[in-house]
């Protein structure tokens, strides 16, 4: 374990007699068994032969030679953030057993600690699901905490790679997957294409797995099994995704009732007027559109009541319960009962990661974390016939610099 074994093979391409570099061969094309030995050496390779060591005499081996060279293995520092203790023990185990370096620090620690790593390993989502209230810490731990840790590995000048863990998070294999842990795979995609000389990979491990099982293929994945930067374990099978082309279902041809609401959140917003618009012209009369600061008179609230749909102007942070629960009591007041919701609201910031500040990010989860939830909640009684949510090519894709 203390070596790393180098196979070399050679071959001749088009135009190698044109060789330029003098100082190495200065009349021949070919380098003789002394000057192998020599420039391994200079590239620290501490034992380097040749079999055999000298020509044999016979033209047909002349001038070939079996070349030979070894040097100790370089150790390797590894950051360990966050994650459950049994999996952390894990790791580090096996990592020193290896005889590399290894630091562990508190989630948090990613973001703050400058460490000289070659890999840090962000573990940090894996503690949501044993959380009580994994919604109140989803925001930090799968979007601010990593997010500031990504930005300080970008601007550094170090090599170190970053390496994004999620046990579950994909619906890889079957399954929903965590909602609280897929932010993650968002903020990785957009980090490789920013930063791809600093990245390392995502990786998600089996919910099921014990933990030094999840250990040895997190570090199978890290090693390089092949050449993809994403990848899901479910048992032995390691998943990796790829996107393949496949048959649109049939259109649906679906009317809405007219004796019911349906409420649009960011209503006033570029999306969410659009929206209202599709819904009018399916036929609903009752159009509630949510927002911080409404536009009752705009000309696209006038297009849509031109529709025959009776527009409801309400004010309100879909975020904030307490606000979204008087807005949604004066709808019940005004309208007939609420069937359908399409969660539109939106705060879009643009900036490439090593820009972007915790208020920002906070400001933008915070319409699509707290506000989903805050609709979960307060919809709950009623009997809707659909909710819409409305999320974005990049947390699949990436998009570098938005």
């Amino acid at each position: 374990r203390a070596e790393r074994w180098i196979d070399l093979t050679f071959g001749l391409t088009e135009g190698w007699w044109r060789f330029t570099d003098t100082a190495l061969r200065p009349d021949y094309p070919l380098v003789d068994r002394a000057a192998w030995v020599r420039e391994l050496q200079a590239l620290g390779f501490a034992e380097a032969h040749c079999l055999p060591a000298q020509d044999g005499g016979r033209r047909a081996f002349a001038q070939q030679a079996i070349v030979i060279a070894r040097a100790p293995r370089t150790s390797r520092r590894w950051l360990l953030a966050g994650g459950p203790a049994g999996l952390v023990d894990a790791l580090r185990a096996r990592i020193e057993a290896r005889g590399d370096a290894v630091r562990t620090t508190a989630a948090d620690g990613f973001a703050h600690e400058a460490v000289e790593a070659d890999e840090h390993v962000y573990l940090g989502a894996l503690e949501l699901p044993a959380l009580p209230e994994p919604a109140a810490r989803c925001a930090a731990l799968a979007a601010v905490v990593p997010l500031a840790g990504l930005a300080r590995l970008g601007r550094a000048a170090s090599s170190g790679r970053a390496w994004l863990v999620t046990q579950g998070a994909t619906p890889a294999g079957g399954g929903a997957g965590d909602r609280w842990q897929a932010p993650l795979w968002g903020v990785g995609r957009v980090f490789a294409l920013e930063q791809p000389e600093r990245w390392g990979g995502l990786v998600d491990l089996d919910p099921g797995a014990p933990a030094d099982m999840s250990a040895a293929r997190l570090l199978a994945s890290i090693d390089g099994v092949g050449d993809e930067d994403q990848a899901a374990w479910r048992g032995d099978r390691r998943l990796v995704p790829r996107l393949a082309p496949v048959v649109a279902p049939a259109a649906a041809t679906w009317r809405l009732r007219a004796d019911a609401s349906y409420l649009v959140t960011g209503g006033f917003g570029g999306l969410g007027l659009l929206v209202a618009r599709r819904l009018a012209e399916r036929g609903a009369r009752h159009i509630a559109l949510l927002g911080r600061r409404p536009e009752a008179d705009s000309d696209g609230v006038r297009a849509i009541a031109a529709l025959g749909a009776e527009v409801i102007a309400l004010q309100g942070d879909v975020a904030d319960e307490a606000s979204l629960a008087a807005a949604l009591a004066e709808l019940a007041r005004r309208a007939p009962p609420l069937r359908g919701i399409v969660h539109a609201a939106a705060d879009l910031h643009a900036g490439a990661i090593v820009e972007l500040g915790a208020d920002q990010i906070r400001s933008m989860l915070r319409p699509k974390v707290a506000g989903t939830l805050a609709l979960e909640r307060l919809a709950a009684a009623s009997a809707l016939d659909f909710t819409v949510l409305f999320s974005s090519t990049t947390a699949l894709l990436g998009a570098a610099g938005f």
